[in-house]
């Protein structure tokens, strides 16, 4: 099963070549371990960068992240674990989409295709509403619309630089609230401290809540999200 979910991935990332995804340069299997061999990204993940970032470096990194998640859709790849920790930064700040090992090449939820079965673990916070809806979660399938939902939560790192839900320590109460109707990923203080940051920041917490939309097919695609976010980079100044 390990050899077969390898497989998947080397498949699945031999298909992509984008500037903002992380290239695939082979594998090297040693007795019975096997790894992947990528491009060396010396500053790190994206996520180590989130402290006290100006709109600028922020409306840039979701621009790139919006530009290769457009790219992986079009090739039918659901990256199904995005986040700041799977965005890697070149030299120049470039983001690059790392982490291919859960992708899945479907569109449908109850589609069968490249799929691990280690997609939640440690991504309880970016789970979309949906995850927690149907009778079994072990048979949920990851879908580009439950990436746009991920990808409003690695907006919201970017925005506090903090994960969703940061007030909820535990994971446990995390998928309860997530599970809520009504319930938000930032805590009310934190929000009105969001809000009050100025308009740039109130229309990308807008775009949030469009990804975080309960039913899928009423969200927007990543060319949509891609979209909005080119015009807040030139309507507010961005460049």
């Amino acid at each position: 099963m390990i050899i077969k979910n390898f497989a998947r991935e080397l498949r699945v990332w031999a298909f992509v070549s984008h500037s903002n995804v992380v290239t695939l340069l082979g594998y090297v299997r040693e007795a019975k371990t096997y790894c992947i061999l990528s491009e060396w990204m010396e500053d790190g993940s994206l996520n180590s960068k989130l402290k006290r970032q100006p709109m600028p470096f922020t409306v840039f990194q979701c621009l790139g992240i919006a530009q290769g998640m457009c790219y992986l859709h079009k090739k039918n790849i659901v990256h199904a674990d995005l986040k700041t920790y799977n965005v890697l930064l070149t030299r120049s700040g470039q983001p690059l989409l790392a982490d291919f090992g859960i992708s899945t090449m479907a569109d449908s939820i109850y589609s069968k295709g490249f799929y691990t079965t280690n997609t939640s673990r440690g991504s309880i916070r970016w789970l979309p509403y949906e995850y927690y809806h149907i009778p079994n979660s072990e048979k949920f399938r990851f879908t580009t619309k439950s990436d746009v939902w991920a990808f409003g939560m690695t907006i919201l790192e970017l925005l506090t630089g903090n994960v969703p839900y940061a007030h909820i320590k535990d994971d446990g109460p995390v998928a309860a609230a997530t599970m809520k109707e009504d319930s938000l990923p930032i805590s009310e203080f934190k929000l009105v401290e969001l809000l009050a940051s100025g308009k740039p920041q109130k229309d990308m917490w807008q775009l949030c809540q469009a990804c975080w939309i309960k039913k899928p097919n009423d969200r927007p695609s990543m060319q949509q999200v891609l979209s909005v976010i080119i015009w807040y980079k030139y309507h507010h100044g961005l460049v």
